[in-house]
């Protein structure tokens, strides 16, 4: 799975050093229409993943127009929260009939960052949602899932989360309504060095009430536990344990619900020769640090009050 993460990281870099090279498209006449994101080929897995971000690699376009919208890659010049100087930094404005009611703001990186979108089904064959995808050199970007029929609706916003990259979509339910799988990467406030950082896939579901991808972890846990006694026995198997595969499983429990699977296997497998770089190594001063980041984490806080509430 990571090296689903890092390949993902990789083709974001890729397109990011891209974009700086052309930063003006070509001009665009006023009917032309993007060619639709082409659906990817899954791989071969018990729960097929599909990559739209891959898809997108022949979509690099600076206008969209699909029924009466228009989708356009702009270029602002803006300047971080610390005052640092000034870039090109690209936004998606998204009009209709001509008059705008939405922009997707680029992240701010003194290089420049690179903005792509498309059309993908992703609630079904009948309807296309729009993809915004946004990325810097330094790895930060947001990404955003718009619903533009019957109206504008954005369905998902990474700025609504922290800590994370798409690492693809899979439909777990069998329902032809994709879910989205966030890599959910938090160091839980132990000082790790950041190779060392543990992460986690996250899965969100469309919830047609809400209009809203939220996260489901806790309640796909067919697919959250997929592989968990597997990870479970190499990491008890090998010669050198790592302190990062010991928080990952946590991670995996965590966002499953499994609150009390989590802490087990934290006190009976904490220790901190295990290859651990932070700075806390009292056990009981580390479980209370790991609680108090994860109640700051807006994932793990959704998934604690929807459990909670459905009680």
């Amino acid at each position: 799975m990571r090296k689903i993460v890092l390949s993902f990281l990789i083709f974001s870099e890729f397109f990011n050093l891209s974009c700086q090279k052309q930063v003006f498209s070509s001009p665009v006449s006023s009917n032309e229409r993007m060619v639709e994101i082409p659906k990817p080929t899954p791989t071969p897995e018990k729960f097929e993943k599909i990559y739209v971000i891959d898809a997108m690699d022949d979509n690099s376009h600076s206008l969209l127009e699909f029924q009466d919208y228009q989708i356009e890659k702009v270029t602002v010049k803006k300047s971080d929260e610390y005052d640092n100087p000034k870039a090109d930094i690209f936004d998606a404005v998204v009009s209709k009939n001509g008059k705008k009611i939405a922009r997707l703001e680029g992240t701010y990186y003194p290089l420049g960052n690179w903005m792509n979108f498309g059309l993908y089904p992703f609630l079904g064959e009948s309807v296309q949602q729009l993809w915004v995808s946004d990325r810097t050199g330094n790895k930060d970007g947001n990404d955003w899932i718009v619903s533009l029929s019957p109206k504008f609706e954005v369905i998902f916003d990474s700025n609504d989360y922290k800590y994370w990259q798409n690492s693809g979509f899979v439909d777990v339910e069998k329902d032809g309504v994709l879910e989205l799988l966030v890599a959910q990467v938090n160091d839980l406030d132990l000082g790790l060095a950041s190779m060392n950082d543990p992460w986690a896939e996250v899965v969100f579901k469309y919830d047609p009430k809400t209009h809203k991808y939220q996260p489901a972890s806790h309640i796909l846990t067919e697919y959250t536990l997929d592989g968990i006694v597997e990870k479970i026995n190499k990491y008890r198997e090998a010669d050198s344990k790592s302190f990062k595969d010991l928080l990952e499983i946590m991670l995996i429990y965590f966002y499953a619900g499994k609150e009390n699977e989590a802490w087990n296997f934290f006190a009976e497998n904490f220790s901190p020769k295990d290859n651990y770089s932070g700075r806390v190594s009292d056990k009981k001063q580390a479980r209370k640090t790991i609680k108090t980041a994860l109640d700051k984490d807006p994932i793990y806080k959704y998934i604690k009050a929807d459990l909670k509430k459905n009680k």
